[in-house]
C-alpha cells in the first residue's frame, strides 16, 4: 500500500482489488532466526498432535480387535475347542502386536513432511550459527 499513490489523475472505472501478500507462506530459507525458532516449535506441536491422534486410532483398533478375539475365543471355548480358543487369542494378539509395531514404526505422510521441515530448519539454523 505504501507504493500506491492516489492522486486526482487516477480514474478507475470498476472495482479495485488490492492483494496483500503478507499472509502468504514464506520459504524457510527466507525466514529470520526468530521466525525459524517459532516455526520449529509449531512443527513439533503438530508432530506431537499427530502422534497422539495415531495412538488414539490404534487404541480404538486394539479395543475392536480384543472384542472380536474375545467373542471368537468364547465361542470356540463353549463349543469344546479349548485349544483352538487359546490359539485364536494367542495368534490374534501376536498379529495385533506386529501390526502395531508396523503402524508406529513408519511415519505417515504428514509426519514425514513435518520431520523434513524440522530437519530443514535445523540445517538452516546450523548454517547461520544460531542453533539453540
Amino acid at each position: 500500500m505504501r507504493d500506491f499513490k492516489a492522486g486526482r489523475d487516477i480514474n478507475v472505472e470498476g472495482d479495485v482489488h488490492i492483494i496483500d501478500n503478507s499472509t502468504q507462506p514464506k520459504l524457510l530459507v527466507v525466514c529470520t532466526n526468530d521466525e525459524l525458532l517459532a516455526e520449529r516449535v509449531h512443527r513439533k506441536t503438530l508432530l506431537s498432535q499427530e502422534s497422539k491422534a495415531k495412538w488414539k486410532r490404534l487404541a480404538t483398533a486394539w479395543v475392536f480387535l480384543a472384542a472380536i478375539l474375545g467373542v471368537a475365543s468364547l465361542w470356540f471355548y463353549f463349543k469344546g475347542d479349548t485349544n483352538f480358543s487359546s490359539l485364536v487369542l494367542g495368534l490374534g494378539g501376536l498379529a495385533g502386536g506386529f501390526a502395531t509395531v508396523k503402524v508406529l514404526e513408519k511415519p505417515n505422510e504428514f509426519e514425514a513432511r513435518q520431520i523434513a521441515a524440522l530437519n530443514e530448519i535445523k540445517m538452516i539454523l546450523r548454517e547461520r550459527g544460531a542453533e539453540r
